[in-house]
């Protein structure tokens, strides 16, 4: 049974088995409950799905920038899975016809993100979690998305990583 640390981390994300990783974007059809309904061991669970063990499941961020989607099959391909947003999951749910529905949580960035950005990160939303599998294979999908792409090109960047055992194997 092989045995690896997922972290998933973005200026605000990661993403897996249906993660979302979002610096805010809207998409309607999606149904999102976010941290505090559900719980960050929940949101592990829904990415490695049934027959995995998870453990030592960490989340770092502020609670409105994680949770669980619903309805994203004709949206993004995959109908369930994990939200990790710089801003807030409750955005996401909504066609964004407003150019400030962005949200600043004024939380910190993540180290690993700063090193791939080559600049420091702001609201990062990061799950972590070991897990083991009773295969060796584990198949995750995640989109990244960014409400901001069209209101701030050049002044910021959104930057996503999905680590394996210390590799992003988002590239």
């Amino acid at each position: 049974s092989p045995t690896s640390r997922l972290p998933l981390r973005g200026p605000g994300w990661r993403t897996g088995l249906g993660l979302l990783a979002l610096a805010s974007a809207g998409h309607a059809g999606l149904t999102v409950q976010s941290l505090g309904t559900v719980s960050p061991v929940d949101l592990a669970q829904v990415l490695v799905g049934q027959g995995v063990t998870i453990s030592n499941v960490t989340y770092q961020g502020i609670s409105w920038g994680a949770g669980k989607f619903y309805g994203g099959a004709n949206i993004l391909g995959f109908d369930a899975g994990v939200v990790l947003t710089t801003g807030s999951v409750h955005a996401v749910p909504w066609p964004n016809t407003n150019p400030k529905i962005s949200y600043e949580n004024n939380e910190p960035g993540d180290p690993q993100l700063d090193l791939l950005a080559g600049t420091p990160t702001s609201d990062a939303a990061s799950l972590e979690f070991d897990f083991i599998t009773a295969t060796t294979d584990l198949n995750l999908e995640f989109v990244f998305a960014s409400d901001e792409y069209s209101e701030f090109l050049g002044p910021y960047n959104d930057v996503f990583a999905f680590y394996l055992d210390g590799v992003n194997v988002a590239l």
